[in-house]
């Protein structure tokens, strides 16, 4: 292991942006998470298929990753 290898425990939307800005500042990232998919609350592991919310589809997107198949709007 190496000084820039890092590990990120939990992969939703916090550990996410974690590895992406980490992943930019030049480190080795490995993402370690309980469930199969990643994504947390967006994970199909973690999704209530019938959920209803009053959130804008703009709160549950990145800024460069927009949320253009509408899946949570």
């Amino acid at each position: 292991m190496t000084a820039n290898t890092v590990a990120v425990i939990g992969a939703g939307a916090s550990g996410l942006i974690v590895a992406k800005i980490l992943i930019q500042d030049g480190f080795d990232v490995t993402i370690f998470d309980r469930e199969k998919h990643l994504g947390g609350i967006w994970s199909p592991d973690q999704a209530y298929l019938d959920l209803q919310t009053q959130i804008s589809a703009g709160f549950m997107e990145y800024s460069d990753l927009p949320n253009t198949e509408g899946i949570y709007s």
